[in-house]
């Protein structure tokens, strides 16, 4: 007998990206159009790694000519660990450029509009937003853990990068 770890109802998503247009919903969450969008979709907390993801983000729009990326950390609660990654956010200067975006349950607008998703978790069995990244047809760019590998075929669906240095290797690899 074969297991399905998890599943995702591809039909739905489908439907969903033939429903919905990117243009608008960028408009909708303030995001130019003329952006690249990196997203990390997933419960913000210290073992999902999202702080890592912003200190990469800030570095890399800091060495960057080019502006033009948002990043979007989606599933932030009210908590310590969120504000954490916030004030890293706020002081860089970066707040339109990096957005902490609270839990929410339509989180197929922000895998639609995404170039990039990025897992940075420190241990994942086997994880449901991976599979509804690709699903929306996106890269991957997820930590070598657990069972990410089996999501992720690397340099083929996307890339795995080890958990050592992970802000070298997200600003790598975007």
């Amino acid at each position: 007998a074969n297991v399905v770890h998890c599943g995702v109802d591809v039909e739905a998503i489908e439907k969903y990206k033939a429903e919905h247009d990117v243009i608008q919903v960028k408009k909708e969450l303030g995001i130019p159009l003329d952006h690249k969008v990196i997203s990390i979709v997933g419960i913000v907390s210290e073992i999902k790694g999202q702080v890592h993801f912003a200190k990469a983000a800030v570095n890399l729009l800091n060495s960057s000519t080019d502006k033009k990326l948002t990043f979007l950390i989606v599933g932030s609660k009210n908590d310590a660990y969120a504000n954490n990654i916030q004030n890293i956010i706020d002081s860089a200067g970066f707040s339109q450029n990096i957005k902490l975006i609270l839990v929410a349950t339509d989180v197929f607008k922000y895998f639609n509009i995404s170039d990039i998703c990025v897992n940075s978790s420190f241990t994942e069995s086997f994880c449901i937003a991976n599979l509804e990244a690709m699903a929306f047809k996106k890269p991957l760019m997820i930590t070598n853990v657990c069972g990410n590998p089996e999501q992720n075929i690397h340099n083929e669906t996307g890339i795995l990068y080890p958990l050592d240095n992970m802000e070298a290797e997200i600003e790598k690899n975007l």
